[in-house]
């Protein structure tokens, strides 16, 4: 996944919001079976991997 955002704003907030609407969708309307499955609030895995990009001009 590819995404832009402004500097103002740090990785680990945007990770945090991003594994958070994700869980609490997959989990809830699109897939209910997989509340039974991963009961809790443990959907996602701990950490996360982030690289920089630059455009060459």
């Amino acid at each position: 996944m590819l995404i832009e955002y402004p500097p103002s704003q740090s990785i680990s907030e945007i990770v945090q919001r991003l594994k958070g609407r994700t869980s609490s969708g997959c989990r809830g309307k699109e897939y209910p079976e997989l509340q039974n499955r991963y009961w809790g609030k443990h959907f996602w895995a701990i950490g996360y991997g982030a690289w920089l990009l630059e455009a060459r001009k």
